[in-house]
């Protein structure tokens, strides 16, 4: 509205008035109906659009905007000598012009520049009604004769001379020639074939050129989205690319509606293992938690049944696990494990886990319950100063959970093939999770030998109790007359032993990487992508654009932020799909 009173007041003519804004989303608004929006937005873009129509706005960067800063506010210091708000951007004292885009092949607009060209030189026989077909195929082979000037001059100076080609050009083998009308065509070998000329002799293009790429997109088009075999047999009928396949495929791989049907996640290649996991600590020292189910527990000996889960903490260094089964997914329900998973493993410093509601409620709980304890009882201090830190991975990236996921599958594993569809009570699912840990504390994690003079397998339960928790027991040596001194060295050599042996052994199989091996270029931001949802057809994924990176300690993006019409998300790299849309200077 002031626009429109200054306007008004100054008789200023409503064609040479141009308004700027650095919001896209309102640009967005302002192209399409009104209708499409919700009414609060409906009514002011066409209130907006009342006032000045679509084509007489344009983006401004929001640095260069002078607006932004009246709507922040300056002081007047610092408004007396700012040269933005009052002179403007550099950009206004050039002359605004319109900027035309060709979806399509600049043919029409050729055919109508060569009319006017035309209709102002000669007054008789005018050309006055519709573009015919004698005009836009002029105007084709006047944008050919530009191309081919351009790219392959060589090749025209040495056929106009009736030389034949150089050895080293890639157009030897297609014998080229120019026909009636000064254009290189195709020799080849079907003179004598009984088909159109146009597939006979095609026009000979470069593989790089804009229209070249114009020429594929348009056929591409025209083909309803058609893959390479079926652009490339429609493009020979008029025209022969040099290196027509890789021209093809490299173009049609940049067609935003093929990209969303068969949308590909990014990849980079897999991280380093964090120190969690590689440098030798107590057992649940590091501890990595989530939740497997839910299993349906029956409620005493009636028939009345409720839903049940299983916790699982694993150790981030031995890979050792401690399961227990709780009945609720909250936090209260969560804190109740927790403490019982504390009273028999002992107090980790770090536990992690996904970026569960459950998970975040219990952090807070964690550190309310650290600070009551710590003004109650005499130990508060010391628990307050060992309270447990914990450590969330980014939304929606199991992978960057792998460990416990794999426990998880490997509990599952189990319960299917021992309980099967039999539902059982509390104390019966306690009981047959304990014997799952075991056989779980029990497994190798180390390569086993088929040679019998080699030690056992190092498991989990070597760090726990001193052996496999499935081993048999062997006989007591309580009879043998040793000193305290000589027995607390021979357990030390013991726990060095298996240490050794996990640092030889164990951490020599963590070296390679099983997938993700080569390091990619990042997406940069602003890259426009889609978010991948498997509850979705391609075609229904978000579309979001990338507004911050987040950069990893190897120096490797691999978690993004990203701004999609609902909002904010953060995202990991393996739930982006990019799209082929970043600006070019063609």
């Amino acid at each position: 509205h002031l626009m429109d009173s200054v306007v008004n007041s100054f008789l200023i003519k409503p064609e040479s008035v141009y308004a700027f804004t650095d919001s896209t989303v309102v640009l967005a608004w302002l192209k399409d109906h009104p209708k499409r929006w919700n009414t609060y937005v409906a009514n002011r873009v066409s209130e907006i659009q009342g006032l000045l129509p679509y084509d007489r706005w344009r983006h401004v960067q929001g640095t260069l905007n002078p607006a932004d800063y009246a709507s922040r506010g300056l002081r007047p210091a610092e408004l007396v000598n700012h040269e933005l708000w009052w002179i403007g951007p550099e950009f206004l004292k050039h002359k605004i012009q319109d900027q035309f885009i060709f979806q399509d092949l600049p043919t029409e607009a050729l055919s109508y520049c060569k009319r006017f060209s035309h209709n102002t030189r000669k007054q008789a026989g005018r050309h006055l009604t519709f573009l015919n077909s004698d005009e836009l195929r002029n105007a084709l082979f006047a944008l050919v004769n530009i191309v081919q000037q351009d790219a392959l001059s060589e090749e025209i100076e040495l056929c106009c001379k009736n030389k034949p080609v150089s050895v080293k050009s890639r157009l030897r083998s297609l014998n080229p020639f120019l026909d009636e009308i000064g254009l290189l065509g195709v020799g080849g070998r079907l003179r004598h074939a009984k088909i159109e000329n146009g597939r006979k002799h095609p026009l000979i293009l470069p593989n790089n050129h804009v229209f070249t790429k114009l020429i594929i997109d348009y056929e591409h088009l025209n083909n309803l989205h058609g893959g390479c075999q079926n652009v490339l047999s429609s493009i020979h009928r008029r025209f022969w690319i040099l290196n027509s396949r890789d021209a093809v495929s490299r173009q049609i791989r940049k067609c935003v509606r093929c990209c969303r049907v068969r949308a590909e996640t990014a990849t980079q290649m897999m991280g380093d293992l964090p120190a969690i996991r590689v440098i030798p600590q107590r057992p649940f020292m590091k501890v990595g938690v989530d939740y497997a189910g839910p299993i349906m527990l029956r409620r005493g000996k009636g028939n009345a049944q409720q839903k049940g889960y299983i916790t699982i903490f694993i150790c981030m260094v031995t890979r050792a696990m401690h399961l227990e089964v709780v009945t609720s997914l909250t936090s209260e329900a969560f804190m109740t494990v927790l403490k019982r998973f504390i009273s028999r493993r002992g107090l980790p410093s770090d536990i992690y886990s996904d970026c569960g509601k459950t998970f975040v409620g219990s952090n807070k709980e964690l550190q309310k319950y650290w600070k009551v304890q710590a003004l109650q009882h005499a130990v508060g201090s010391f628990l307050a100063e060992k309270q447990i830190s914990w450590h969330f991975n980014p939304p929606a990236s199991p992978h960057f959970g792998g460990l416990w996921k794999a426990g998880i599958r490997s509990v599952k594993f189990h319960l299917r093939r021992t309980v099967g569809t039999m539902i059982c009570t509390y104390e019966d699912m306690c009981t047959m999770t304990s014997q799952i840990e075991a056989c779980l504390n029990s497994r190798p994690i180390t390569q086993m030998s088929c040679d019998p003079n080699d030690l056992e397998a190092l498991t989990p339960g070597h760090f726990l109790i001193g052996d496999a928790l499935t081993s048999i027991p062997e006989p007591s040596l309580q009879e043998e007359t040793e000193s305290h001194l000589t027995k607390w060295k021979r357990l030390q050599k013991t726990v060095q032993q298996f240490w050794k042996r996990w640092s030889r052994e164990y951490l020599s199989r963590l070296q390679q990487r099983p997938k993700w091996l080569n390091l990619k270029p990042p997406l940069k931001i602003g890259d426009l992508v889609l978010l991948k949802d498997e509850r979705l057809p391609t075609l229904k994924w978000t579309l979001a654009r990338i507004v911050e990176a987040h950069t990893g300690l190897d120096g490797v993006t691999r978690v993004f932020t990203v701004k999609t019409a609902n909002g904010l998300l953060k995202r990991p790299l393996v739930k982006l799909s990019p799209l082929p849309v970043e600006p070019t200077e063609d």
